[in-house]
């Protein structure tokens, strides 16, 4: 069976960058803390942009809190929290971001 193509060339495009911000997200969580390396400072901005001032471009606005919730308690090494908003997430997140997440969780259990 042929997959139907998509209506919206735009809205895919958008499905694609919505997609690359949540791993990039998480993938900045994973590597925590903060590099100070002078040679990482790309890095540092990178963290820099993620704030409550300035949300990720088109991002519901709920799932961006709830990412910003996995920094806290990635931050805080609160492995409990973690595990609820993976419950959260899990759904919402492709398998690859899924396994970022995990390895976040692993890295917590394991600090």
């Amino acid at each position: 069976m042929r997959t139907p193509r998509p209506r919206n060339n735009a809205a895919v495009y958008e499905d694609a960058i919505m997609e690359a911000e949540i791993t990039r997200m998480l993938l900045l969580v994973h590597i925590q803390p903060i590099p100070t390396n002078p040679d990482k400072s790309y890095v540092e901005m990178l963290y820099a942009y993620e704030n409550d001032a300035q949300p990720v471009r088109d991002m519901d606005l709920v799932l961006y809190t709830t990412l910003q919730d996995v920094w806290i308690a990635r931050t805080e090494g609160d492995l409990q929290l973690l595990l609820e908003l993976q419950g959260e997430l899990y759904m919402k997140l492709t398998t690859q971001q899924n396994d970022i997440l995990q390895l976040i969780i692993h890295g917590v259990r394991h600090q």
